[in-house]
């Protein structure tokens, strides 16, 4: 993956760059907001850019895949303040 942007507290975008197959070029969006009534965040997620020949029986596998990534943040994210998760973010050069 490669980072296009990178703009903290509201959003980060990444091409990939071939990881998987049929994936090469597309776009993967995340996107933060103040949740409904100012309360938590909220994150919109993108995965957009599919090429006209992908296999339309693999988008079953790529919804799974992505949903296993976000039920794994969901859980990371879950009742940890956000001092915790700074911590656990590498350095910035």
């Amino acid at each position: 993956m490669r980072i296009d942007a990178l703009d903290p507290d509201k959003q980060v975008r990444w091409t990939n760059l071939g990881d998987f197959p049929y994936w090469t070029g597309t776009a993967i969006t995340w996107e933060l907001a103040t949740g409904p009534e100012g309360a938590g965040t909220r994150l919109l997620f993108r995965h957009a850019g599919w090429p006209d020949d992908y296999p339309e029986q693999e988008f079953a596998s790529v919804n799974f895949v992505w949903g296993q990534v976000l039920a794994r943040l969901k859980g990371l994210l879950r009742d940890r303040p956000a001092a915790a998760l700074l911590r656990m973010m590498p350095p910035t050069a």
